[in-house]
């Protein structure tokens, strides 16, 4: 069973970064030669990844579940998205993202709860610092520095979202994409 975790946005935030990716997909059909070959995350996708875990057994994903259903002593609180960027932040862009311009501590927070209650796993550690973002869409194939400045341009009015959980997922694989089927949703707790 492939797993991540992640927090789920409000339907109006995600229905704004699809408009974004509707626009961006247009202008860069109509002004970059050749197009970059580029997969839009679709708005029932959208989510802000806490941590990747990948295949595990049946076993193990009960244990994992069991270990995460417990509510997190964090209150709900809202994010704020806002800015378009890139990732690698130079050279060939592989992954255009929306950023957090408020609610970034909290919800690093939330995913260092994660990480500790999955400790017990022996699940390999991200060598990279926690990041947190909505990725748009994935480069496929070499980008360009035309993609760079045509995003560089892109405005994304900022967008609340209120967090209240922290969502545990099963990413059922198949042609047609990812198909994300929620296996437990923990409440960030008000009582602490």
């Amino acid at each position: 069973m492939r797993l991540f975790v992640a927090v789920d946005l409000d339907e109006a935030s995600r229905q704004a970064a699809v408009r974004l990716t509707t626009n961006l997909a247009r202008k860069i059909e109509a002004t970059i030669r050749p197009a970059p070959r580029i997969g839009w995350v679709t708005g029932e996708r959208m989510h802000l990844t806490l941590r990747f875990i990948g295949e595990v057994d049946d076993q193990v994903a009960s244990d994992i579940q069991r270990a995460l259903e417990p509510a997190y002593p964090v209150p709900s609180f809202d994010l704020e998205l806002g800015g378009v960027g890139m990732f690698p932040p130079s050279g060939s862009p592989r992954v255009m993202w929306i950023g957090i311009t408020r609610g970034a501590d909290s919800l690093a927070r939330v995913s260092r709860l994660v990480e500790d209650r999955l400790a017990p796993f022996g699940l390999e550690k991200e060598n990279r610092p926690f990041a947190a973002h909505l990725t748009l869409g994935r480069v496929r194939e070499r980008g360009s520095a035309a993609l760079r400045a045509l995003l560089a341009g892109a405005g994304f009015e900022p967008r609340m979202s209120r967090v209240t959980h922290v969502t545990l997922y099963q990413s059922r694989l198949s042609p047609k994409g990812p198909t994300y089927v929620p296996i437990v949703m923990s409440p960030l707790s008000n009582q602490v």
